[in-house]
């Protein structure tokens, strides 16, 4: 996933993360793994542009999401391409800046 994310990391001038699917344990443990993964590229950005399609009940993998997130970042971006519900609306506020499709 990380070296796909080459035009749009330029796109963005940021690091870049998808994520399209329902929150639960296993998604906030891939986004911890990616955004660890990125940290490790040579001239990681200190801003994080999220594309997000986000339904979810699980305010605890949010939480982990955002903490995870902010302790790598000093800027986050969430781009809301269709939807965000739930805890992902929480996911999304959490954003310095928010960009709606």
């Amino acid at each position: 996933m990380i070296a796909g994310n080459s035009a749009l990391r330029e796109q963005f001038s940021s690091d870049v993360l998808f994520i399209q699917a329902s929150m639960r344990q296993s998604v906030d443990d891939a986004a911890k793994d990616e955004i660890e993964g990125i940290q490790t590229i040579k001239g990681a950005k200190k801003k994080l542009t999220v594309l997000v399609e986000i339904n979810s009940r699980s305010v605890e993998a949010v939480e982990r999401i955002v903490s995870v997130s902010r302790k790598h970042y000093d800027n986050l971006e969430y781009v809301v391409h269709d939807y965000a519900s739930s805890a992902g609306v929480i996911l999304v506020r959490s954003a310095d800046e928010v960009l709606i499709r």
